[in-house]
């Protein structure tokens, strides 16, 4: 529409007859994608039952689509890459792979759980991101792990638990994480700088999970760790109300922030932290829980 900025069209579908073939000047009946015709009356909407068959075992496409995109949130990438191009000409790296998926994906009801299940407890998902000298090069078939970082919103929400100290969304109910946020109206500078897509489009590719020098300098330098370990309600304010041993709280923290306990090497280069700090453990504290959240553990799944 001219002169109105950011127009939109809202397209009203009625019940309607079928259309005409413009070369044959016959009617035209709706026809799955690359399937059959079905035999359907005149005038019902045909949007109810192209969604029933989009989401059956009828339709080849919906299972393996979904096998391969759940496959892609738990590696570096799909079978299928990019998960949303899915033609001919871009064939799955492992096609035996994809058929199992999708097989067991269908014939348990599209149960995503399941599938998650599957993916998780598989071989391929354990093994280590240390590449050895046959794999050391390999980014496609999946022979070892490869780190990568958490996504935008987990991040966040990671912040959120291991500091104690919650982000205020304008726009969205206090209390929201960043995974509870409805639609891209309530803006963040964290969730944008860390690549949450906008949601103008239905792809995967809006978001950027790429790393870079901004996001590095946030981290170090930026408020959202900054502010969260020097906060005096926060978790290491809370923890060192405790009057717990150096060695004691340097475990809850390790555990707030990584979920695991410290290696005995971490342990030892954690107490060494507190011992150079002397009397000042709130100092030792702080900076420990930010060299913590600065990690490769905290940051990337590896």
């Amino acid at each position: 529409m001219v002169g109105v900025p950011n127009p939109r069209s809202v397209v009203l579908q009625l019940n309607a007859g079928f259309s005409t073939n413009p070369r044959t000047a016959g009617v035209q009946p709706p026809r799955y994608l690359g399937g059959a015709e079905p035999a359907l009356p005149v005038d019902i909407d045909r949007r109810v039952e192209f969604a029933r068959w989009l989401t059956t075992r009828e339709n080849p496409y919906f299972g393996r689509s979904l096998a391969n995109r759940f496959w892609s949130y738990f590696f570096h990438r799909g079978v299928i890459d990019p998960v949303d191009d899915l033609r001919t000409t871009n064939p799955p790296v492992n096609p035996e792979l994809l058929d199992a998926l999708t097989k067991d994906f269908v014939e348990h009801g599209f149960d995503p759980r399941h599938l998650m299940r599957s993916i998780v407890t598989s071989k391929t998902y354990q093994r280590s991101s240390i590449a050895n000298e046959t794999n050391q090069h390999d980014t496609l078939n999946f022979s070892h792990a490869i780190p990568r970082r958490i996504p935008a919103e987990a991040l966040l929400d990671s912040l959120v638990q291991a500091t104690g100290v919650r982000e205020q969304f304008g726009g969205a109910p206090a209390g929201f994480t960043a995974a509870q946020l409805p639609d891209a109206e309530v803006t963040s500078d964290f969730l944008s700088l860390f690549g949450k897509p906008q949601r103008m489009e239905a792809c995967e590719c809006e978001r950027d999970n790429d790393s870079n020098m901004l996001q590095a300098l946030h981290l170090i330098n930026g408020s959202s760790i900054l502010k969260r370990v020097a906060d005096p309600n926060g978790r290491v304010a809370q923890l060192l109300n405790q009057k717990l041993t150096d060695e004691a709280l340097i475990e809850e923290m390790y555990l707030w922030s990584i979920s695991r306990r410290p290696k005995p090497k971490e342990l030892e280069v954690g107490k060494a932290h507190f011992a150079a700090y002397g009397a000042d453990r709130v100092a030792a504290a702080q900076d420990l829980m930010w060299a913590i959240l600065n990690s490769r553990d905290f940051l990337l799944v590896q």
